[in-house]
């Protein structure tokens, strides 16, 4: 909470007097935004009412109608009533992101899917997330902070009004004396007022603080209401001790709300401090990293595999550590241990800040204490820290995450509104003086942080190129590589190339500015791009995408026009034996999974539902296994009808249920999910068909179809004019026609059906099904025997091993920790044991170097002894062995063949490894396998975070139905519904931080 400004109503916390335009602009690989705001003055609008103006806009979705939009002075004071409407709205937005990162809203109910997404955003290049939809519920809890502020300030004020009006019923004061007095007369009386058979200056003689206060209130009511209107109102029948303890009450609430808040902006600061700190350190070892280890394929090849490894910092520090990677030098080891030390230092920072924010105890007591109802302080701390903060730090928006900490419990600053209350603020103008300092405080070093942030993403980022740079890794680059898409665009789809390069959007696939709108709206060729590509777009998704038959098409991975590239024969050859691998994984994985899954009694929804929700680790693995194994959700998936709409998310459905009447209460075709994941492996330029079909739709609600199937747009006066004129008869026609919602919901399909099969290539899930079939509790292994090997269920389950080393990788985790819990007597005595964690790592130290590979029974002992009938090997790459002869006898690590015949086996890096089979498979590292991280390939985050993102734009779409669903039904509904809409986008689209004071 902040006070400042004499002359407010009410102590209504700030509503901005200035309009902030957010600009957001991509941060790769940490994902962190930048904000520019943009201060515009206030512009006087029309004969339109604004807020009439504010619900035609918001009709457009979130981020257009703030386009649309020109911000103007607004000083209304926040009601309760008006608090729970932004909770409320914030609520939904909140349930409704969850929903979709959900499979099923049953599953949704019963499980934190959190779990789904909590480390992919931060490892995408580029991120694409939307914020601005987030960005809603911490300006929800902002606004049900100024509510705080106002209860503070009218319970002190319906105390001092019952104090003073029996005061002047006492004073013996003529109705015309009263009527004449001022309110400085009022104030100047005061003390001398009698009440329970003294001055209240005697009564407060100990107490002058509370004097001040009553004197503070005399002037805002008198000023409000009259001192004749007061002295007619209820009087107080309390004593003098009942008074001298409720004033010194009230005085104390406020003071420990003050300190309270004081205490809670320390912490925040401190750690504010800490962040830049420890980021500022991270890039200095950054740097000292890449000088050791520049030019050196090998210790580039480890970082590499450190990287692509999907570990935490913890576990790529503790594999360091712990001696997995002996092919650096003391010195590259001890850089590459210091820069990752830096940076957990940076993430530990960032969790204690986190924390802080967390903090709300003390500041919801308080809050109890002066009236507000527990359901607002509830509301309020899960509406901004669970939907904004946790989720900004998850994906690393640092700013959007600090923005949502110092809005915690109202803590933007307030304007002055007129005269009203002058003496009540300056009152607390004084009290409030430090809190105010801290606050601006905050700010300076939130954006000081900010920028050392950034500059760590980007050399972060320039570094990880340079290092697949030279590896010639192309997973990163390949996948997004401009002459790939390009050519696509060009040999295919030419109309939405030309929409997205030659039109105002110049190469982007965002609006951020009215002009860049009225621009692509004006483009004279707006009509022929616009017309041809949504009926490409919509037409390929109808034909192909439903029905999962893309083979051949722009988005199957094995018909991608590798001839189309530019001549660069690396390029191409890199990219051809790339994506023959990934097909030969993805094919692999699937076969299994039909093999183990056909004969099963899992239904079909929920094998969907389970793939469609991949986790990050075990212990969510559990709680969504919980989830939909739960009898109520069991039984609702396997009678799951074609009809039912609240079984699976809204894409699942639509999938599923192809072929089935709509509308029928008939069950999906018993083949129809191996038809689904059967379809070609969808391939690189999805994710530019999916930003492409975004930008779209929001370009295609500015046209009408002409009846003749091509886009009619309204003139750019139109968007220019659109806050003094608001909607005109065209644009509320080219709204009804749904082009731009028909189509996002179309692109669902491909966002979900990409999901899917990421999922079952690289998912938790698919490794869990692995595991079963092929651990063998008698021997606590994976057995692979070939004897064992005849079911055709375990034959694809290693092949799928064989081609997959993510997937390998996760199945080890999970068989070790089967192992480990076996020998312990079950799970539990297993978590409580950590799973051996300090013993393993000790195992993997003595299992490295010469040693573990001349047959030394010391080096195999610790290993032996927790996993009896694994095949433990130590791997070593060829230039190790050049470099040290007694690594002789090691087994050299597998390379893929440049010239051989594709598909290929991928790489499997050096170290421990396992062997099965006829390959083998590095073991995880000790904080890996104690805390059951899975391994994530960065195509799966990918898929995950496009999914969401197409998930925050149909949000931003529809902002106008939930803003509506919030308003209720009453008569007094439409009004709600414009004093919301001018609010949300006056302020709250896209709201990140308060605005510093001057």
């Amino acid at each position: 909470m902040r006070f400042r400004n004499p002359q407010q109503h009410h102590l209504s916390m700030k509503r901005w007097s200035r309009t902030v335009d957010s600009k957001i602009a991509v941060r790769r690989w940490t994902a962190i935004i930048l904000l520019s705001i943009l201060v515009q003055p206030a512009q006087a609008v029309g004969s339109t009412d604004p807020t009439d103006v504010a619900t035609s806009a918001i009709e457009f979705g979130g981020s257009v109608g703030k386009l649309l939009w020109v911000s103007v002075n607004d000083h209304r004071a926040v009601t309760r009533s008006d608090a729970n409407r932004y909770m409320s709205l914030a609520a939904q937005v909140k349930e409704q992101i969850d929903l979709g990162r959900a499979s099923s809203s049953l599953v949704k109910a019963n499980f934190n899917v959190i779990g789904t997404t909590l480390v992919y955003g931060a490892a995408v290049d580029p991120e694409p997330l939307s914020k601005a939809v987030s960005g809603v519920a911490a300006w929800g809890a902002k606004k049900t902070g100024d509510a705080i502020g106002q209860l503070v300030i009218e319970q002190s004020e319906n105390q001092a009004r019952a104090i003073l009006a029996q005061g002047l019923k006492n004073s013996g004061l003529t109705d015309v004396q009263l009527k004449s007095m001022t309110a400085d007369d009022l104030r100047s009386r005061v003390g001398d007022l009698k009440v329970g058979g003294q001055t209240l200056r005697e009564t407060l003689k100990d107490d002058p603080g509370s004097l001040d206060m009553l004197q503070a209130n005399a002037t805002d009511i008198a000023t409000n209401i009259g001192v004749e209107a007061l002295a007619r109102s209820e009087g107080t029948a309390s004593d003098v001790k009942t008074i001298q303890k409720e004033l010194a009450n009230t005085k104390k609430e406020i003071a420990d709300f003050q300190d309270q808040v004081n205490t809670h902006l320390d912490a925040i600061n401190t750690r504010l401090s800490s962040v830049e700190d420890a980021t500022n350190l991270a890039n200095q070892k950054l740097d000292a990293l890449r000088s050791q280890v520049q030019g050196q394929s090998k210790a580039m090849q480890t970082l590499a595999q450190i990287s692509y490894s999907g570990w935490s910092t913890e576990q790529k520090l503790q594999a360091v550590e712990g001696g997995l990677f002996p092919e650096l030098t003391t010195e590259q080891k001890t850089a590459l241990a210091t820069s990752l030390k830096a940076d957990q230092a940076r993430e530990n920072a960032i969790v204690d800040l986190q924390q802080a924010a967390q903090d709300f105890g003390n500041l919801a007591a308080i809050a109890g204490h002066i009236g507000l109802p527990s359901d607002i302080v509830t509301g309020l701390q899960g509406a901004q820290i669970v939907a904004t903060g946790v989720t900004k730090f998850a994906t690393g928006d640092i700013l959007g995450g600090l923005s949502s900490i110092t809005s915690l419990v109202g803590l933007g600053a307030p304007d002055a509104e007129a005269v009203h209350y002058a003496a009540m603020m300056k009152y607390l103008e004084q009290q409030f003086a430090e809190v105010n300092k801290k606050l601006d405080k905050i700010i300076d070093l939130q954006v000081q942080t900010l920028r050392a942030i950034a500059t760590l993403a980007d050399e972060q980022k320039e570094f990880r190129k340079e290092v697949l740079g030279q590896l010639d890794r192309i997973e990163s680059i390949v996948l997004r590589n401009e002459k790939l898409t390009q050519a696509v665009l060009l040999n295919q789809w030419q109309k939405c190339y030309a929409l997205i390069n030659g039109t105002s959007l110049n190469g982007q696939f965002t609006i951020p500015t009215r002009d860049v709108l009225v621009g692509v709206v004006g483009n004279p060729n707006i009509s022929d791009y616009a017309t041809h590509c949504y009926s490409q777009m919509a037409g390929f998704l109808d034909a192909y995408v439903k029905p999962a038959k893309w083979s051949g098409q722009i988005i199957d991975a094995d018909s991608f026009p590798a001839d189309a590239i530019p001549a660069d024969p690396t390029l191409q050859s890199s990219w051809s034996a790339f994506q023959s691998q990934r097909i030969n994984t993805y094919k692999t994985a699937r076969d299994f999974v039909f093999q183990a899954l056909s004969q099963s009694s899992v239904p079909p929804a929920a094998i969907l539902a389970r793939f469609s929700q991949p986790v990050v680790d075990t212990s969510f693995a559990d709680q969504l296994s919980s989830a939909i194994d739960a009898p109520a959700t069991a039984n609702r998936l396997s009678s799951f009808k074609c009809n039912e709409s609240d079984v699976l998310s809204p894409p699942l459905r639509d999938l599923l249920c192809f072929g089935i009447v709509p509308g029928a209460a008939n069950p999906p075709a018993s083949n129809r999910w191996q038809d689904m994941l059967g379809a070609s492996l969808i391939g690189p330029y999805s994710t530019g068909l999916i930003d492409t079909g975004i930008a779209l739709s929001t370009i295609v609600d500015f046209s009408r179809n002409d009846g003749r199937g091509t886009f009619v747009f309204v003139k750019p006066k139109v968007i220019e004019n659109f806050y003094r004129d608001g909607s005109t008869p065209q644009l509320r026609q080219a709204l009804e026609e749904h082009k731009g919602a028909d189509l996002l919901t179309k692109m669902r399909w491909l966002t979900e059906g990409y999901v899917l099969q990421q999922s079952v290539a690289y998912g938790d899930y698919t490794a869990q099904l692995v595991e079963r079939s092929l651990y063998d509790p008698s021997t606590r292994s994976l057995n692979t025997d070939p004897k064992v090997m005849t079911d055709v269920v375990k034959q694809k389950a290693l092949l799928a091993m064989r081609t997959n080393p993510t997937l390998a990788r996760n199945v080890v985790l999970l068989a070790m920790r089967h192992a480990i819990a076996d020998s312990l007597g079950g799970m539990d005595k297993a978590e409580a044991e950590q799973f051996r964690q300090t013993y393993y790592a000790l195992a993997l130290t003595a299992f490295t170097g010469p040693q573990a590979c001349g047959g030394s029974t010391y080096a195999r002992e610790k290993l032996s002894e927790m996993f009896p009938s694994w095949r433990f090997e130590y791997w070593v790459t060829s230039d190790q062995k050049k470099q040290d002869p007694s690594l002789d006898k090691c087994s050299t690590e597998f390379l893929p063949d440049a010239a051989g015949p594709a598909p290929q086996l991928p790489a499997r890096g050096s170290g421990v490894g396992v062997s099965l089979a006829d390959f083998y498979v590095l073991a995880p590292s000790p904080i890996e396998l104690s805390t059951g991280q899975f391994e994530q390939s960065d195509s799966l985050r990918l898929a995950l975070s496009y999914r969401d993102h197409l998930n925050q734009v149909i949000i931003d779409r529809d902002i106008g139905s939930t803003v509506r669903s919030v308003a209720g039904s009453d008569a007094e509904a439409q009004a709600v519904v414009g004093t919301l809409a001018f609010e949300l986008l006056n302020e709250g689209w896209g709201w990140q931080n308060r605005i510093k004071s001057q």
